[in-house]
């Protein structure tokens, strides 16, 4: 998760959805369409949660804008979680 925040918190121009959902892909075709399918129902929890910035991710193009203030808030504490781990 920490990685797919560190990407969103990132982006500086839209990125197109299917090049987010490309960045876990194996190589296996069964096993990567699974992954992309994952990848949608993340972006479409965050984007209902308020934690990114994105076009209708139903619509052909949609582009993903960035986190939004909220979603900045849960990358900065998840990665105050991954320092505490990191401390013990």
């Amino acid at each position: 998760m920490m990685r797919i925040l560190d990407f969103l918190r990132n982006i500086h121009e839209p990125v197109p959805v299917m090049e987010f959902t490309k960045l876990e892909f194996t190589g296996h075709r069964e096993v990567d369409k699974h992954l992309m399918k994952v990848s949608l129902l993340m972006l479409q929890q965050l984007r209902h949660d308020g934690m990114i910035k994105c076009d209708d991710l139903d619509k052909t193009g949609a582009r993903i804008h960035g986190l939004t203030s909220n979603g900045v808030g849960m990358h900065e504490r998840f990665r105050d979680i991954l320092n505490l781990r990191n401390l013990e």
